[in-house]
């Protein structure tokens, strides 16, 4: 069943019980429909804004390009996904960290691709402006898990380290989407606890999903 603007639009009731519970499964619906088809959507306004205005220099060397785009998750995830597709991987091989899908790609087309997420991930952001707390901290926990995901690798297995970084960086991938989801929900915006509890229960295959 297709949720309407206008039932989003309505004023928030002050629900509890069921009509909570079936607003959170309405929203899961919308999700399961949405992942269908191709998904953008913000992770942290202030690392998209810095990754526009680096990627608008046209004199950036690659090295500086690879390592402005891998600490932002989604251009991470969406460069690895055209990496490995049939167009630029014509054997299906997919590429097995983030430097070997730039130099596949190229960095012409490592940029254009970065900046057209980011600029559209700016374009979505502001609604987001009130889970700016625990967006902030999603982000810093990707930063933190993906550095030392990058470290354990190195030190301890023979895992690429930059293939664990990779990892570690896109880990909470589904916990970005559902935010950005939940802001289109009035009665849901009011209430970050219930969003908490629907990102613990759900992000993970969300996150496998859009990956």
């Amino acid at each position: 069943m297709e949720t309407s603007q206008e039932e989003h639009s309505q004023p928030v009731a002050n629900k509890n019980g069921e009509d909570l519970k079936a607003d959170r499964f309405r929203m899961l619906e919308d999700i399961a429909r949405e992942l269908a088809g191709e998904v953008i959507f913000p992770t942290y306004f202030d690392a998209a804004l810095r990754l526009r205005k680096d990627l608008q220099n046209p004199d950036l060397p690659t090295a500086r390009i690879a390592k402005i785009v891998s600490i932002e998750p989604l251009v991470a995830a969406k460069l690895m996904q055209l990496a490995g597709s049939a167009l630029y991987s014509p054997d299906g091989s997919p590429a097995k960290d983030l430097s070997a899908a730039i130099s596949r790609l190229g960095v012409d087309l490592v940029r254009t691709t970065a900046l057209a997420i980011a600029m559209n991930q700016l374009l979505r952001s502001r609604d987001m402006a009130i889970f700016n707390d625990l967006t902030r901290a999603l982000w810093d926990h990707s930063i933190r898990t993906a550095a030392a995901a990058r470290i354990l690798a190195r030190t301890y297995t023979r895992i690429n380290p930059d293939e664990a970084l990779l990892a570690g960086l896109v880990h909470d991938l589904g916990a970005f989407y559902m935010l950005y989801r939940a802001v289109q929900y009035p009665e849901l915006r009011v209430r970050p606890d219930s969003i908490k509890y629907l990102i613990i229960q759900w992000h993970e295959g969300i996150g496998v999903t859009l990956l």
